[in-house]
């Protein structure tokens, strides 16, 4: 099933702080195994870290690919 639209990506800073954040239109489901993707900016200078779905709203089957270190 596809993600619902206002599923929340934040920027976090060093000490785990939301800094910034944004909703996420909806996110279409893989398909054929193939994931899908959507594109979102952040006004987030300093973070170090983005979180998706921080809130938990989604269930899902595993959260450990829901966040992930900012690289330059």
């Amino acid at each position: 099933a596809d993600a619902p639209a206002g599923l929340r990506v934040t920027a976090l800073d060093a000490q785990g702080d939301e800094i910034a954040s944004v909703e996420l239109p909806v996110v279409p489901a893989p398909a054929k195994c193939v994931a899908s993707a959507v594109e979102v900016r952040l006004p987030a200078a300093g973070a170090v870290a983005v979180a998706i779905d921080p809130d938990d709203s989604l269930a899902e089957i595993t959260e450990v690919n829901n966040r992930g270190a900012v690289r330059d």
